[in-house]
């Protein structure tokens, strides 16, 4: 049967994002359908193609993880021959040809392929853009290389609350809380996984579906019926709450990529100490200090007001690190939270994100 090379290739893609912990992808032939799976002991990704009629044996067939290059070709054609024995690929391009055969799981065999279909509780749908906006600004509070274990997942986790269109992440001296009028359900994901899945929205055409069961989270796409599944971990999920501030003494704007680029220079020139000092004058001048040294200093768009404060050059690595392109409003020094600096981002048609991070001192 022949099936198509540009298609095929970007299942292929999909099913990589998920290594299968028994250590085979599964190929399954019906009907019409050529199905590809992967699962891990937290994540399953299914996705699908079409194929002609075709008459020949129907079944599933084994990939192994070490041979899926076997079939991740970027070709002109390919015809694919399914027996009760073998799957063979044959692979056509310019000036080669190349083949592989896959053996057929037997009736014998112990190892569990079966993938549950979703069973959804509650969803929402939002294209690629936005979900990148989204995922993208909550990892910047949601520990997401920090969790590994068990019980990490168990307190790393980015909350979706549908009735406040808004999603948190917490970390011990920062938070991140982004708003979107497209999240419409309560859900919790594990931080590692916004890795995953945004990887996933990437293969995707451009709608994606969010929906939840009782212990999964699934990303669907809607053009091609293409899905991922994220196990849920048990947590304690807090009531949605947002640091209510107003009226900062000092404010202004910069490029994401002008504040990035002072803060990587100042993260190699500081030397012996974890903190870098961020002033502003009146003026607009926003300069990098260090032990009484400027390390780099910068002129800002718009300024109100002036301040001198210190923080974990760490921390704002990582935010900004997740910061979209575009302009930042900082604000520092509200009535309430003189210690707090707060970074908002507007994206039209996507949202707003908002990080909050506490100064280790200031005046």
């Amino acid at each position: 049967m022949e099936v198509n090379p540009q298609e095929f290739k970007k299942r292929v893609s999909q099913i990589k994002l998920v290594k299968p912990f028994l250590g085979d992808y599964i190929l399954n032939s019906r009907g019409d359908q050529i199905e590809l799976r992967s699962s891990d002991r937290r994540h399953h990704v299914y996705t699908s193609i079409s194929v002609p009629s075709h008459g020949e044996s129907e079944g599933e067939y084994f990939v192994p993880l070490d041979r899926l290059g076997l079939i991740d070709v970027t070709s002109n054609g390919i015809k694919l021959s399914l027996t009760d024995k073998t799957a063979t690929f044959k692979f056509n391009a310019d000036s080669t040809h190349k083949s592989a055969s896959f053996k057929k799981r037997s009736e014998s065999s112990k190892k569990n392929s079966k993938i549950e279909p979703p069973t959804l509780t509650g969803k929402f749908v939002l294209n690629k853009k936005q979900l990148e906006f989204i995922f993208k600004s909550v990892s910047a509070s949601a520990l997401v290389r920090e969790t590994k274990t068990e019980e990490d997942m168990r307190i790393n986790q980015v909350h979706f609350y549908g009735s406040e269109n808004s999603a948190v992440s917490n970390a011990r001296f920062y938070a991140t809380y982004v708003y979107s009028p497209v999240i419409k359900t309560d859900f919790s994901l594990v931080s590692s996984d916004l890795i995953l899945a945004k990887n996933f929205a990437s293969t995707c055409v451009d709608q994606i579906e969010i929906s939840d069961s009782e212990k999964n989270v699934y990303f669907t796409d809607l053009s091609t019926g293409s899905w991922l599944s994220c196990a849920k971990v048990q947590s304690v999920k807090p009531p949605f709450s947002t640091l209510e501030i107003k009226d900062p003494q000092s404010s202004f704007v910069v490029l994401a990529s002008e504040f990035k680029e002072l803060i990587k220079w100042s993260s190699m020139a500081v030397e012996g100490t974890s903190r870098i000092g961020l002033s502003l004058n009146v003026d607009g001048n926003l300069t990098a200090v260090s032990n009484g040294n400027d390390l780099y200093s910068m002129k800002v768009a718009r300024n109100s007001g002036s301040f001198l404060a210190d923080f974990p050059i760490s921390v704002l690595q990582t935010v900004l690190e997740y910061c979209a392109d575009g302009e930042i409003l900082c604000e520092y020094n509200f009535d309430i939270a003189p210690d707090i600096l707060r970074l908002t981002q507007e994206v039209p048609d996507s949202g707003s994100a908002k990080h909050f991070i506490r100064s280790m001192k200031g005046k």
